[in-house]
């Protein structure tokens, strides 16, 4: 019983320490590391109304709303209200976390919205793990 009992520990915390090791990036991890690159603020404050609002990524020239690609048409918001609040370009950095394929119908559908209703809005995009803003491709207004 007690060989059994220090195997299943034994076993358990090494799934674990391994788990931790290897665990994905999350989205505030590319916030930081983009956002650092560009001499931007990260989660900069602005109060709008009676609510607090933090924008993603705030540099002298624009505000960004880093998300995942799938989230393409909800940043298109808050990256239109960031550029209002903070009188600055409005910026998107959008991170691949699905497949190529399907990243690039985001890619896609984010492209002509921006284009067809000719929004002021830059985009980066960057595949998942590049954690180089360098590396990311800049389509400006979309």
């Amino acid at each position: 019983m007690n060989k059994f009992f220090l195997c299943a520990c034994y076993l358990f915390f090494s799934t674990y320490a391994l788990a931790q090791e290897v665990r994905k990036p999350k989205e505030g991890d590319y916030n930081r590391a983009y956002c650092t690159q560009l001499a931007g603020s990260i989660e900069a404050a602005y109060r709008q109304r009676n609510s607090k609002v933090r924008v993603d990524c705030l540099t002298k020239s624009h505000a960004i709303e880093v998300d995942w690609s799938d989230k393409w048409a909800e940043s298109i918001g808050q990256a239109l209200n960031y550029a209002i609040l903070t009188r600055r370009n409005a910026g998107v950095i959008l991170i691949c976390r699905r497949s190529e394929r399907t990243c690039a119908n985001h890619i896609q559908r984010m492209k002509v919205t921006v284009r067809v209703h000719r929004l002021p809005i830059d985009v980066w995009f960057c595949d998942q793990g590049v954690f180089e803003i360098s590396e990311c491709r800049l389509d400006p207004k979309g």
